[in-house]
């Protein structure tokens, strides 16, 4: 599915196994590789999920109510949901949402974040499950350094990255290209600590252009020191 992915967009039986979750775990990350280059694409799924759960809340409502006033029940609710459509569309153009922002060295990062306590993690993919690594940062920690050592060869143009808050809808994570190993073979990423603390990010890694493997994936948890539990 990879491949087919890079080429066109995916059909909508392919679209609808992935918010049924009937997609296998290596087509599922190639969907999400997909949606994270084609925002408008990613923004066109959401909105696919967010009227079909409208359109189960309707017909759960409707089994217990009487033939007439269901039917009346359901244009009223299909109205709203038009509505709310329409709505999300127009504002659109005029609201973006905030992106995480991501540095590729420590000369892009604004000195304010530099003054703080830092924190570092590496991350090696083990592809033996999908478990969160949690990173404890003090209070007033300015800038979260990511090592991240890629598990497949670098593409004509390096590496490609997205990182954002983890949901369940597609998110609209920051995407950085034109990466490159360092001497000791990671990718650098540095965050902004007070940005991500109590989310869990969600990281994928595939080599620019896509090679056809499996994308690398990451989750993790940041957290303030204080509001880690003790072992």
């Amino acid at each position: 599915m990879s491949a087919t992915l890079e080429q066109e967009p995916p059909d909508q039986a392919t679209v609808a196994a992935y918010l049924s979750n009937r997609l296998d775990p290596s087509d599922a990350e190639a969907f999400e590789i997909y949606c994270l280059r084609h925002p408008d694409f990613a923004r066109q799924v959401e909105l696919d999920l967010q009227f079909k759960m409208g359109l189960q809340q309707i017909q759960k409502t409707d089994q217990r109510r009487h033939t007439g006033r269901r039917r009346r029940v359901l244009f009223a609710w299909a109205a709203c949901l038009v509505l709310v459509v329409c709505g999300s569309l127009l504002l659109i153009p005029r609201v973006r949402p905030v992106s995480l922002v991501a540095y590729r060295s420590m000369t892009e990062a604004p000195q304010s974040l530099l003054t703080g306590p830092r924190v570092s993690m590496t991350l090696i993919r083990v592809r033996d499950g999908t478990g969160a690594r949690t990173i404890a940062a003090p209070r007033g920690a300015g800038i979260l350094a990511l090592r991240i050592a890629p598990d497949s060869p670098p593409g004509r143009l390096g590496y490609i990255l997205g990182i954002g808050p983890e949901s369940t809808i597609i998110s609209r994570p920051t995407i950085l290209d034109d990466l490159h190993l360092d001497a000791d073979g990671y990718i650098d990423v540095y965050l902004p600590v007070a940005a991500v603390a109590g989310h869990t990010l969600r990281i994928t890694v595939n080599p620019s252009p896509a090679a056809g493997t499996d994308a690398l994936s990451f989750r993790l948890q940041v957290t303030y020191a204080e509001n880690t539990p003790p072992l």
